[in-house]
């Protein structure tokens, strides 16, 4: 009998999901509130008419999902991570296996002992960060401890931004996923460990650990602390490791910029105005800890007269200034910059994105120290896939059709760290075309 996905989410990352389901030859539902986005995950492909379907539903009415969960042998949430949990919940309730690409939440996690019970297998994590960056730390430690290498550093760092011809804004960023989650991850907690001693970074503080770094054959970024990385070390197994950070990629600059914004309260989501109105500066100031009787420019200047021009270029490219322009409704500091930013910071025709990813560890063996790194380094395609939607979509399709075939023999709530997982996962990457630069130094 021919195996059924449930795709729930269209957005930005979804198609080479969609597409990898249709070439396997599984019948695919694809589900979203705007029918004509769910549509166009499948426009072009040559299995859409015969096993392809899109529809539009409100996913939060039970009786509907309950509907399209019952009709699929496997779901995959490609939502904002807050709905997996009550997606979750559902499978649970018509016993159906569940995949997501984002971070395992408590509450899915919670789950974990139930849907073993009932024989399912909920996996997160299969995506690109999270997923590609664990699943080649694993097989890098593989390799390490068949060399006889004992692991004493570890970092991890990915990030995805505009290939360097299409950084053409002042920040040098635009956006590749969903625009919410990227603005809401600069305040993230976060943790890492620098010779033995674990550094707990509130989110209000993250910003200000960021620090350049240096990639072999890719130049100069800036990496900023992602998430619990001390965390992350104990689920890797990497028990003898001094320093462990994971980190966030950017061009040089976002950390400084996004820093300011925080200062000054600008990233707040709870306090709202009305606007009836106001011009984006009026709506702006109304917002702002700036005495109204100093201007704007006035005002940056005076608190960071350094970097001044540098925010002001940041400023207009996102249409700050915009005398013209008309704003109603209502708005927290955070929904103004999102809003802005949404607008002004995407990608347009002929301009293609990049992902890197680096791993990296050092080593000890026979008395020396060795550092191995691992590189993925990945641009889109112009007017095309982009690097951001085939490196979190693929993987995903890669284990949601080991899922479907039964070639995961695992039950409860996971991620990609077991072997049966990311071995099959990046071998399928690789023949796909991912390519992976593996380097021993000194």
């Amino acid at each position: 009998m021919m195996k059924r996905v449930l795709v729930l989410g269209a957005g930005m990352v979804a198609k080479p999901f969609v597409e990898e389901m249709l070439n396997q030859g599984f019948k695919t539902t694809c589900v979203d509130v705007d029918l004509e986005r769910a549509q166009s995950m499948l426009d072009d492909h040559p299995n859409a008419n015969t096993l392809g379907k899109a529809l539009s539903a409100d996913l939060r009415d039970q009786e509907t999902l309950d509907q399209l969960i019952q009709d699929s042998d496997l779901v995959t949430s490609l939502l904002p991570p807050p709905f997996h949990p009550s997606i979750a919940k559902r499978c649970l309730a018509n016993k159906k296996n569940l995949i997501t690409t984002s971070y395992m939440s408590p509450e899915m996690q919670s789950m974990s002992d139930e849907a073993a019970k009932a024989g399912l297998l909920f996996l997160n994590e299969t995506g690109l960060d999270p997923g590609i960056d664990h699943m080649t730390v694993m097989t890098l430690k593989d390799e390490v401890l068949a060399d006889g290498g004992k692991i004493v550093g570890f970092q991890s760092h990915c990030g995805g931004f505009p290939a360097r011809k299409s950084a053409t804004n002042p920040i040098r960023y635009k956006f590749s996923w969903n625009p919410r989650g990227v603005l809401g991850a600069l305040e993230r907690d976060s943790a890492y460990i620098i010779n033995n001693q674990e550094f707990q970074v509130p989110g209000r503080d993250m910003l200000s650990k960021s620090q350049p770094i240096l990639i072999h054959g890719e130049g100069i970024y800036e990496t900023t602390p992602n998430g619990n990385g001390a965390l992350y070390a104990k689920k890797y197994g990497l028990h003898d490791c001094r320093s462990v950070q994971r980190g966030t990629l950017r061009y040089p600059g976002w950390a400084r910029f996004w820093s300011f914004v925080q200062e000054n309260g600008w990233l707040d989501q709870e306090k709202k105005i009305e606007c009836n109105g106001l011009t984006p500066i009026e709506l702006f100031r109304k917002l702002s800890p700036w005495d109204e009787s100093q201007g704007f420019m006035d005002y940056l200047y005076a608190s960071k007269k350094l970097q001044a021009s540098y925010f002001l270029e940041v400023f207009n490219s996102l249409d700050f200034f915009k005398e013209d322009e008309r704003l109603h409704g209502s708005y927290s500091a955070f929904d103004f910059f999102l809003e802005k930013a949404q607008k002004n910071w995407m990608y347009g025709k002929g301009e293609a994105d990049k992902v890197i990813l680096y791993n990296q560890f050092e080593v000890e063996k026979d008395g020396a120290t060795k550092y191995w790194t691992l590189l993925l380094s990945q641009e889109g395609i112009p007017n095309g896939t982009s690097a951001m939607s085939l490196l979190v979509g693929l993987p995903c399709a890669i284990g949601a059709t080991l899922m479907l075939n039964g070639k995961i023999d695992l039950k409860g709530v996971h991620i990609s760290l077991k072997k049966e997982i990311y071995r099959p996962i990046l071998e399928g990457l690789k023949a796909k075309g991912v390519r992976f630069e593996k380097r021993i130094h000194s």
